[in-house]
Order: structure tokens, then C-alpha cells, then sequence
């Protein structure tokens, strides 16, 4: 009897065994439940209760220069029809007959004044998307894949839970922030003036020195937190003109005149004859003044002081398609610049040897085959502001990762240089010529001083008077010496470059000095 197994006792361990493997699994079970998918299930839990009454896009900030926001935290008032909800603090109550009113401060992403909306750019309809402008640009770094919630708690009834009122939910954090080299200030100056003196047009403001951008703006502008608003809008407000090409005018002139002295061509004393008319094979091109016979004898000097069409393109035809072809490309022109922002237009340059000595003529002068944008405008002034150097124009100043990450530094491009310092020197004078006595004296600013080019471009469109309808440019810096701000001011269709764009100019950069 000795060696015979107790049954009780036997039944006792495999009860112990039991247990324990039962408090084993539960003990799993619960870690599983609570470490690993616990906010899994929280998550799940706290949805169940939600009602939304909002979404908002989560993205990272966007800052100007001086870490001022352009997009990511501003606030709009919403209004919410709730019965029985506790407001949290962020909400307003007002009563009304029937029902209780909530003036939400809903997250809002873009500044309600929709500032430098171009260059920020806006998201899809979910809010989830860049697609324009910077917001598209480096959309895989600003964005997080989600969306920040306005929510109300709810039983299952669908009855709002007593005290837990309103909420700002936020699921997951975007990679990074962006600081642009925007100067908010300036912008704002810019955005001003546009509003009241061009309805249809762009204006950018550069450092001469290292080709950042420090405004950057195109009229008729939009908000992008209503883009269904704009779509509908006369104008296409959603273009930005800053970087759409457009015919040069006698900007060109700019880089006729570069190309003659630095190749030792011509002098600024240099005399030319001006009858009104040039002929160039079969076709006869004519000064603004043919019908008084033209600026008759004239300096070179003076001839870009006036804008004379004759002598820039006898000066052209001494140069030489070629050379000319060259340079223009050397400074830029018929190439994207790569200013961060898509839908970038590369404008329009000839190629050599396809062109006639009319089409070097209509090169001369801005016309023909010849198209430029705005940005590109402002990095052919930046090179001559800067002494001969070509900087490419920059709109990103720095990436700021949220997560710790590294992220590749932005590189600089180092300049080319293109021109030499006496060639600029020669340029600024003539330039400064353009605003004491020439065109463009409505841009003469007295103190700082300050020189550039008008451009009155033809569009090849007449207006219901018969009249050609023409686009408006301004381009030059300031002050004249150790020059701060490129300014390129650019109305469309609206007329004689001197009379329209030259003021605005000069509206701008008094504002931007007096700062």
C-alpha cells in the first residue's frame, strides 16, 4: 500500500498546474492587452465616443526668416449646433431659440489674409497633400499622413457626455518644419502696395548677394483655406506670376548692353544715329518716337536711358547671335531656375542657329521668341547689383526635423560668375540713367538712390480701341550703393512700364528701407 499514488493528491497538482497556466495566460493576455495594444485599443475606445465636428490638416509649420509663422497655427471662428455640450475653453457659447451655438476657434493652417499664398501653396481636399508651392515642394517632409480632429464625447446614444465638452485632438506629428527666407515684413509691404496698384501681376524682392527671396507675390491672389472659392474667381488667381514667363520688353536691353561692354563692343560715350526706324532685311522696326523722327544723334548712355530700339539692336547686330545667345543663357534665361517651386516656367530663348536677323533683332528688344518670368528677371538684376556674379535664386532657408532626425543640409549652389566687375559698374550707370533722366524716373528714390529698366512689352493683342495691349515692367535695386533689395515689379496689361510699374517700384522699396 506504501507505493501506491495518492489520488488526491495528484488531483490537487493538476489543479495547481491548471490554475497557474490559467493566471499565466490571463497574465499574457493582459500584458498584450495593455503594453502592446493598449493605446491600440484606447484609441479604438475613445473613437467610439467621438462625434466629429472638424477636421483639420496636421503639417508641419512653415516659418519666414525670423521663425514668424506663414502657415500651421491660425485660428478661424466655426460655428457647431450642440444641445447639452459642455464647451471646453477654446469654444464660445450663445444661445438661441431652439439650440445652443458654438463659436469654435478651429485650427486653421493658412494666415486668414492669405499671405504669400503663391509660395506657400496649398493641400487637396482631404488636407492631406501638398499641391502647389512649397506645401507640395517638400511635402514628404511636412507632412504626417493625418489630421487633427474637433470632436465632441458621446454616449451610445449618441448624447454628449456631461464635462467632457469640446476637444482639439491631435494623432501623429509631421517630420519637419520649414523656414523659408520670406521676410514676413516685406511681404507684407509688397502684398500691400500690389493691392492697391496691381490687379493682375507679380512682385519679388531679392538679396542681390546670395539670391534669397525675401518676398515673393502674384495678384489676384486666393486663400488657400477656401480654394473652392478661387477656383470660380475671374483672372486665375491661383497662377503665380512670379514664375510664368511673359514677354521681356526692353528688359532685354539689360542683357544687349552686358554683352556689348563686357565684350569691349561699345562705350557708354559711343554715338549712334537714331531716325525713328531701324530696317533689318525686309522688316522695318521703329522707336517710340518714329513719329517725330526718332531720338536723332544719341549716346549710348542715353540710348538706354530712353529706351532707343534702333541703336539696341544695331548694337545687337555687332555682337552677333552667337555671343548674344550665349550670355542670355549664361545669365539664366530660357532655363527653370530651380527656386523650389513647381510648376516653375523655363521662359523662352532662342536657339542660335535657328534664328534670322530679324528674330536677333526682336531679341534685342524683348519681343518675338523671347520669354522670361519674374524670378528670372530679378537673378540678371542680382547679378549686376552683385558685381558679375550669378546666384541661384533661393526660397528654403532651413529644414528643422521634429523627430531628431538628420536631414541633408541645404547646400548652397556656389555662383558662376559672368560678368565682370567693371562691365556692372558701366551697367549701374547706365541703369541709374533709366531713373535720374531717362524712363524710369517715377522710380528715383532721393537720398538712397536707385536704378533700373522699364519694359513695356507687347502682347501682340489690341484693346477695343485699337490700341496694343502692352504688359508693364519695372526691374532694378537699391540704394545704389552696396545695393540690399532686387525689385521686380511686373503688372499685366496694364500699359507703359515708366508710367505703371516704375511708381510701384518706388512705392515698395521707400517702404522696405524705412524698416
Amino acid at each position: 500500500m506504501s507505493g501506491r499514488k495518492n489520488p488526491g493528491k495528484a488531483r490537487a497538482k493538476s489543479i495547481i498546474y491548471c490554475l497557474l497556466a490559467a493566471f499565466l495566460f490571463l497574465g499574457f493576455e493582459l500584458v498584450w492587452l495593455q503594453l502592446v495594444r493598449g493605446e491600440t485599443l484606447a484609441a479604438r475606445a475613445r473613437d467610439q465616443r467621438m462625434e466629429i465636428l472638424s477636421k483639420t490638416p496636421v503639417r508641419g509649420t512653415i516659418y519666414d526668416r525670423n521663425m514668424q509663422v506663414l502657415a500651421g497655427t491660425f485660428y478661424e471662428p466655426v460655428t457647431v449646433a450642440l444641445h447639452g455640450v459642455e464647451l471646453h475653453e477654446d469654444a464660445v457659447a450663445k444661445e438661441t431659440a431652439d439650440s445652443a451655438i458654438a463659436l469654435i476657434r478651429q485650427p486653421v493652417r493658412y494666415d486668414p489674409q492669405g499671405l504669400a499664398a503663391h509660395a506657400i501653396g496649398y493641400l487637396d481636399s482631404e488636407g492631406i497633400t501638398g499641391v502647389s508651392g512649397i506645401e507640395k515642394a517638400l511635402d514628404n517632409f511636412l507632412r504626417s499622413g493625418n489630421v487633427g480632429l474637433v470632436t465632441s464625447f458621446v454616449d451610445a446614444r449618441r448624447m454628449p457626455y456631461e464635462g467632457l465638452g469640446i476637444r482639439w485632438i491631435l494623432d501623429a506629428a509631421p517630420q519637419a518644419d520649414v523656414v523659408l527666407t520670406i521676410d514676413r515684413r516685406i511681404q507684407e509691404i509688397v502684398e500691400k502696395v500690389m493691392d492697391e496698384e496691381i490687379p493682375k501681376g507679380a512682385v519679388v524682392v531679392m538679396d542681390p548677394e546670395t539670391g534669397e527671396i525675401l518676398a515673393l507675390a502674384s495678384r489676384p491672389s486666393f486663400s488657400p483655406n477656401n480654394i473652392g472659392e478661387a477656383v470660380i474667381r475671374p483672372h486665375a488667381p491661383m497662377i503665380n506670376r512670379a514664375i510664368t514667363s511673359y514677354p521681356a520688353g526692353s528688359i532685354m536691353k539689360i542683357a544687349v548692353a552686358a554683352c556689348a561692354l563686357e565684350n569691349k563692343l561699345v562705350s557708354l560715350a559711343d554715338r549712334f544715329y537714331d531716325p525713328g526706324f531701324i530696317n533689318v532685311g525686309s522688316t522695318t522696326f521703329r522707336c517710340y518716337l518714329h513719329e517725330n523722327n526718332g531720338h536723332g544723334r544719341i549716346s549710348f548712355l542715353d540710348a538706354m536711358a530712353y529706351s532707343c530700339n534702333p541703336v539696341f539692336i544695331e548694337t545687337a547686330q555687332r555682337i552677333g547671335k552667337d555671343a548674344l545667345v550665349r550670355l542670355c543663357e549664361n545669365l539664366g534665361f530660357g532655363a527653370t531656375t530651380g527656386v523650389s517651386l513647381p510648376f516653375e516656367h523655363p521662359g523662352q530663348l532662342p536657339a542660335s542657329y535657328t534664328m534670322s536677323p530679324q528674330d536677333l533683332a526682336n531679341l534685342a528688344i524683348g519681343q518675338g521668341d523671347v520669354m522670361v518670368t519674374p524670378v528670372q528677371v530679378g537673378v540678371l538684376l542680382s547679378t549686376i547689383a552683385n558685381g558679375g556674379e550669378v546666384v541661384s535664386p533661393k526660397l528654403v532657408l532651413d529644414i528643422k526635423s521634429r523627430n531628431g532626425k538628420e536631414i541633408t543640409a541645404l547646400k548652397p549652389e556656389k555662383p558662376e560668375r559672368v560678368l565682370s566687375e567693371d562691365t556692372c559698374r558701366q551697367l549701374t550707370f547706365m541703369l541709374e540713367a533709366v531713373t535720374r533722366w531717362g524712363t524710369g524716373k517715377a522710380a528715383w528714390l532721393d537720398g538712397p538712390g536707385s536704378c533700373g529698366k522699364t519694359g513695356t512689352a507687347e502682347t501682340g493683342r489690341l484693346d477695343s480701341d485699337g490700341n496694343p495691349i502692352c504688359h508693364a515692367w519695372f526691374a532694378g535695386f537699391t540704394p545704389l550703393n552696396d545695393p540690399r533689395f532686387v525689385i521686380v515689379v511686373f503688372s499685366e496689361e496694364a500699359g507703359s512700364g515708366g508710367e505703371v510699374a516704375a511708381p510701384v517700384f518706388k512705392k515698395i522699396a521707400a517702404g522696405l528701407l524705412l524698416q
